[in-house]
């Protein structure tokens, strides 16, 4: 009965971790590195700091806009900085969920727009599931000059956003 008991108290501890990711601090350009958005996870973990630095040629980079209170390992600015898209790759849970993010768009740091999983995925069944999370998302393609964000989801659709306004600009099932 020990040894049930030590095995199950073991793998709830291991399942528990096996979906888990340590935020950290990190910092991603735009296509020419005229900007930088610097992700910095604060104690809880599901939230942070972002900020927006501007590259001066003087040395002393400028802080163009601030966002809080979300934390995301995947995120793209847009060419001319004003604009962020912020992809939540992995959502925790084991299903499709109206709570669930899956895409958010901001303008200068304000959210604009936003998708959740269940807006995105029309075939529950399609997605990858683990421990923890989920996988709804197959293949992303941002396109900073066209201010287009492109991805496919588990299920085969094809979706194209404007980055300025969130907008769904097409939408199509591609083929398996």
């Amino acid at each position: 009965m020990k040894i049930l008991i030590a095995l199950l108290l073991i793998f709830t501890t291991l399942s528990a971790f096996a979906d888990s990711v340590t935020e950290y601090a990190y910092v991603t350009a735009s296509a020419r590195g005229k900007y930088y958005f610097k992700m910095v996870p604060t104690r809880n973990s599901k939230q942070g700091l972002g900020t927006l630095f501007e590259v001066n040629p003087n040395g002393e980079d400028k802080v163009i806009w601030k966002t809080e209170g979300w934390y995301s390992f995947a995120v793209y600015i847009s060419e001319n900085g004003e604009y962020l898209v912020r992809i939540n790759v992995l959502p925790h849970g084991h299903e499709l969920s109206d709570d669930h993010l899956a895409i958010a768009f901001y303008k200068k740091g304000e959210l604009i727009n936003s998708y959740s999983t269940k807006n995105l995925v029309k075939n529950p069944s399609a997605i990858n599931r683990s421990i923890g999370s989920y996988k709804w998302l197959e293949k992303k393609i941002f396109a900073p000059y066209a201010n287009r964000l492109v991805i496919v989801t588990v299920d085969n659709i094809k979706y194209v956003f404007n980055v300025s306004n969130g907008s769904i600009v097409s939408q199509k099932r591609l083929e398996p």
